[in-house]
């Protein structure tokens, strides 16, 4: 499921600006992947989307992606943070991560590697 481009109107007062969010919500976790299906994280990113919208915020929705998705919805999010400067921005993820080596990482729904990191360094 994915909610593009929803967004709300300004809070009274503010000074006008651009105002863009990226939330990435995964719960479907399969049996390919070393880590259990979770059970809150849609209905999370959902309330976070909704509590962004509130505040003016132009907000995309993305539910359950795999990595390719994650990268590209990111890699689309920092070019649009970029071209709108001055903007306030917001990244929010919701789903298993893990740290290896001191760097953290966000797990998609279709990581497979069972040497636990192997393929995160390969991917960076």
């Amino acid at each position: 499921m994915t909610e593009e481009g929803s967004s709300g109107s300004s809070e009274q007062g503010a000074v006008s600006r651009n105002r863009v969010a990226l939330v990435i919500a995964n719960n479907e976790y399969g049996s390919s992947t070393p880590f259990s299906p979770l059970s809150k994280c849609e209905n999370g990113g959902k309330g976070v989307r909704d509590a962004l919208v509130e505040r003016g915020f132009t907000v995309t929705l993305l539910v359950n992606k795999t990595a390719e998705e994650m990268k590209h919805a990111m890699q689309a999010f920092v070019q649009v943070v970029k071209e709108q400067k001055p903007c306030d921005s917001f990244f929010y993820f919701s789903g298993h991560g893990m740290e290896q080596d001191g760097r953290s990482y966000l797990i998609p729904i279709d990581y497979t590697s069972p040497d636990t990191g192997k393929d995160l360094k390969e991917k960076d």
